[in-house]
């Protein structure tokens, strides 16, 4: 969801931050600090990736909550009868004066009846692969729960690094940095399938299927 998503892109911000931070954290002189830099100078690029990455399925999620919200409301419902009543009207009473015309309004009743019940169908066949086939092994809760654990674990590593000898802090987070990677990579695979790959598919089919209709029509 959006509400979701938009959690998940700050906790992405949040960890970008924290990173940005250890980096710059001096344990026993500068072979320290650039070792520590080295290890997170990936996984902050990786971050940085992804923020973008969930920018762009913020946006595809809010144009599809308004034109959720458009193809719902009263307007769009006013627009759907009348184009259902015009295009019966020119099926019963076609004459060859207004043949063309009755072509073009069955071909735009038929746009409008397929927008009124293909996206809601989209809306509901991605939730429902979602959660068939995607959350039991990308489950977004469960990763972005997990991002905040790294991001903390981070930042308790960075505020507590004078007490651990370097190596010991620079292994910490090299492991945290693995951690990180694995949970982002797989919300990547998670919200562009679920909000790029699933819909533009979807665009795909609805232009194929209203390519054939209008032949039809012709």
């Amino acid at each position: 969801s959006f509400d979701q998503a938009l959690i998940v892109f700050g906790s992405a911000k949040a960890l970008n931050a924290v990173i940005s931070l250890a980096q710059g954290t001096e344990l026993g002189g500068i072979g320290a600090t650039i070792a520590i830099g080295e290890v997170l100078d990936p996984i902050n690029d990786l971050v940085e990736q992804f923020s973008w990455i969930m920018l762009a399925a913020l946006t595809s999620l809010g144009l599809q909550k308004i034109v959720m919200n458009f193809i719902t409301s009263d307007f769009f419902n006013i627009i759907f009868v009348l184009s259902v009543l015009t295009g019966v009207f020119f099926t019963i009473y076609t004459t060859q004066d207004s043949k063309n015309i009755s072509k073009i309004t069955l071909g735009i009743a038929t746009v409008i009846i397929f927008l009124r019940f293909a996206i809601p169908f989209m809306s509901i066949i991605n939730i429902s692969v979602y959660e068939n086939f995607v959350k039991p092994e990308y489950d977004v809760t469960v990763l972005q729960e997990s991002i905040i654990t790294v991001e903390k674990s981070i930042d308790t590593a960075r505020e507590e690094s004078s007490v651990f000898d370097a190596n010991k802090t620079i292994t910490k987070y090299k492991n945290l940095a693995q951690d990180a990677s694995d949970n982002i990579i797989s919300l990547v695979i998670a919200f562009v399938f679920q909000t790029m790959l699933f819909p533009i598919l979807f665009l795909l089919a609805l232009y194929g299927i209203l390519k054939r209709v209008f032949s039809i029509l012709k």
